[in-house]
C-alpha cells in the first residue's frame, strides 16, 4: 500500500494511535519517566530502534517518487495592495494555508525610527537602531534567551531579564567583536564561541500603547486572543545572526504573524499531518530542532539523534524552507510546528491571535491533552518509592491544563457575549444596502451576519464541550471563575443563530 494512497485523516489517526503505544512502553520501561536509565537496555538490544521503526512504519510507507512531492511546494507571496480581508479569509486562514504578505510596513514608525543603514561598506542594508532603543527605553526590563553560538541544541536557552541599555552594550560589543579579525581576537583573548543574547517576546505594545510603534494590518485584527489578554501577545523580538527559535508550535495553536522590520530571517514549517514525525520514538518529546538526528556532537550516544527521532529524515521532504527578507510578513497558520533562525541582525514583530477560523485548533489541542492526562492517571502503577519531581511535573501539566481551559473558556465566551450585545448592528445591516455604515472592507466583512453565523458555530461545540467537562467533575476550576452558566450561554448561541439563519 502507497503513502499516497492512504487519506490523510486516516494517517493522523493511526499515527496518533502507534504513538500512544509508545507512550505506553516508554512508561513501562521508565516507571512512568521517574527512571530514564531504564531505557538503557532496550536501547542495546534494539528495541529502540525497533519502536521508531514502528511509529514510521518504513516498511508500510515505503515512499517513491511520486510520494514525495510536497502538498506545499513554495509559499505564496502577495503584495497587500492586491488581497482583500475576504481574499486572505478564504484563501488563507480557513484552508490553514501559510503565506507572505508584502507592502504592510511602509507608514510604521519602526521602520523610520528604529533602523539605520549599516556602518559596513559592503553591506547595503538596514539594521536595529541601538541608539534611539536606549535613549528611549534604555531603563526598561525586557527577557532575553542567552544560546549557544552554534544556533540549534539539545539544550534548551537560558531565560533571563536585561535592561534594553544593557542589552544594547552587549550587542554592541558582539558587533564589534564581529568584525575583528581572527588574529585580532586571539591578541584580545576573545572567545570566539561566546553565547548569543537573543531579546524575544517583549511585551512593548502593552508597555506603550501611545507610542503607535506600528499598525496592526487589518488581515490580522479580528483578534480574540489579545482582547482577553490585553495584548500579552503582541511582542517585539531583536537578535543577531545566528539566533534561533526551537521546533514549536505556538500558544493553544494560535496563529501567528511576524513583520521584518529589518533582517532576514529562515523557517521551516511543517505541515500539521506530518506532526507525529517530529516527537521522538515514544512520542512524549519534540526534536529540537530538523535536523538534529544529522548532529551527533549534540548527543551522547553515537547517532542517537536517528535513533530517538527517525522520522526526521521523512519529514524533512516535507517541510517548507522559507526565507522571508525586510518587509515581509509571515502568516504561520495554527498546528504548523516551525523552527526560525536569524540569517542577519533582525529585527521583528510578532502577534499571536485566535478567532473563528481556528478556534477549533485550540479546542482539539486542550481536548487532546486533557484526554491524554485522563488516560495517564489510569495508567499510573502503584510505587512505593513516589519520584518527588515527576509528580511536580504532572502537577505543573494540571495546573498549565486548567490555564488553557480557562483561557479558552474566557475567549468563546467573551466573543458570543460581544455577538449577542451586537444584534442591533446586524438588524441595521440588514434594513440597509449602504456598506459606509463600517469604516473599511474588513469591519463590514467582520461584522456580516455571514461571520457572525460563522463564528457561532465554531464557537458552539467548544461550549458544549465546557459544559460537558464541568458535569463530569473535570472542571479545573471553572465553576468558581466562569461568569455566567455555560448552559445559558449555550441556548443563546443556539437562539441567535435560528434567528440570523432566518
Amino acid at each position: 500500500m502507497k503513502h499516497q494512497n492512504i487519506p490523510t485523516e486516516t494517517r493522523i489517526k493511526e499515527a496518533s494511535h502507534r504513538q500512544r503505544v509508545a507512550q505506553h512502553i516508554y512508561s513501562i520501561w521508565t516507571n512512568n519517566g521517574s527512571n530514564e536509565s531504564g531505557l538503557a537496555l532496550p536501547l542495546l538490544e534494539g528495541r529502540v530502534d525497533g519502536l521508531g521503526s514502528y511509529i514510521t512504519l518504513k516498511d508500510y510507507f515505503e515512499e517513491d517518487k511520486e510520494s514525495r512531492e510536497k502538498k506545499y511546494t513554495a509559499i505564496d507571496r502577495i503584495h497587500a495592495n492586491d488581497l482583500t480581508y475576504s481574499d486572505f479569509f478564504h484563501q488563507f486562514m480557513e484552508p490553514n494555508k501559510p503565506v507572505i504578505l508584502q507592502g504592510l510596513t511602509k507608514d510604521w514608525k519602526a521602520r523610520k525610527k528604529w533602523v539605520q543603514p549599516s556602518h559596513s561598506t559592503s553591506n547595503k542594508i538596514n539594521v536595529p537602531n541601538m541608539k534611539v532603543l536606549t535613549q528611549r527605553f534604555g531603563s526598561e526590563i525586557a527577557p532575553v534567551h542567552v544560546q549557544s553560538k552554534g544556533g540549534f541544541t539539545i539544550a534548551r536557552p537560558n531565560t533571563t531579564e536585561m535592561t534594553v541599555s544593557n542589552y544594547s552594550e552587549w550587542w554592541q560589543n558582539h558587533q564589534l567583536f564581529q568584525s575583528l579579525t581572527p588574529n585580532e581576537r586571539n591578541e584580545l583573548q576573545i572567545d570566539l564561541n561566546e553565547e548569543l543574547l537573543y531579546l524575544k517576546d517583549w511585551k512593548f505594545h502593552s508597555l506603550h500603547p501611545e507610542y503607535n510603534l506600528y499598525n496592526c494590518p487589518s488581515f490580522f485584527q479580528d483578534d480574540w486572543l489579545n482582547k482577553v489578554m490585553s495584548q500579552k501577545y503582541q511582542f517585539v523580538y531583536l537578535g543577531p545572526k545566528g539566533t534561533c527559535t526551537r521546533l514549536h508550535a505556538d500558544v493553544l495553536f494560535s496563529y501567528s504573524w511576524s513583520t521584518n522590520i529589518c533582517g532576514i530571517k529562515r523557517w521551516y514549517l511543517i505541515p500539521p499531518e506530518h506532526t507525529y514525525l517530529i516527537k521522538d520514538c515514544f512520542g512524549t518529546h519534540l526534536a529540537p530542532h530538523l535536523h538534529i538526528d544529522c548532529d551527533d556532537d549534540t548527543t551522547t550516544i553515537p547517532h542517537g539523534g536517528q535513533v530517538f527521532y527517525p522520522g526526521l529524515e521523512r519529514v524533512r521532504l516535507h517541510a517548507m524552507e522559507i526565507i522571508q527578507y525586510p518587509g515581509e510578513t509571515i502568516f504561520v497558520p495554527s498546528g504548523w510546528y516551525h523552527t526560525v533562525e536569524n540569517l542577519e541582525d533582525t529585527l521583528s514583530i510578532n502577534h499571536n491571535w485566535i478567532n473563528g477560523t481556528n478556534i477549533h485548533w485550540s479546542w482539539y489541542k486542550v481536548k487532546h491533552e486533557m484526554q491524554y492526562m485522563i488516560e495517564q492517571s489510569k495508567e499510573q502503577i502503584p510505587s512505593g518509592d513516589v519520584n518527588q519531581t515527576n509528580t511536580s511535573k504532572e502537577e505543573e501539566a494540571v495546573g498549565q491544563l486548567g490555564d488553557d481551559i480557562l483561557l479558552l473558556w474566557k475567549l468563546v465566551s467573551m466573543k458570543t457575549n460581544e455577538i449577542v450585545d451586537s444584534k442591533s448592528v446586524i438588524n441595521k445591516m440588514s434594513e440597509t444596502s449602504d456598506t459606509g455604515l463600517f469604516n473599511s472592507e474588513y469591519e463590514s466583512f467582520s461584522k456580516s451576519a455571514f461571520m457572525q453565523i460563522y463564528d457561532l458555530k465554531a464557537i458552539l461545540p467548544v461550549l458544549e464541550w465546557i459544559h460537558h467537562i464541568v458535569q463530569i467533575g473535570h472542571d479545573f476550576h471553572l465553576t468558581k471563575k466562569c461568569y455566567c452558566n455555560v448552559h445559558e450561554l449555550i441556548f443563546q448561541v443556539q437562539d441567535y443563530l435560528v434567528e440570523l439563519e432566518k
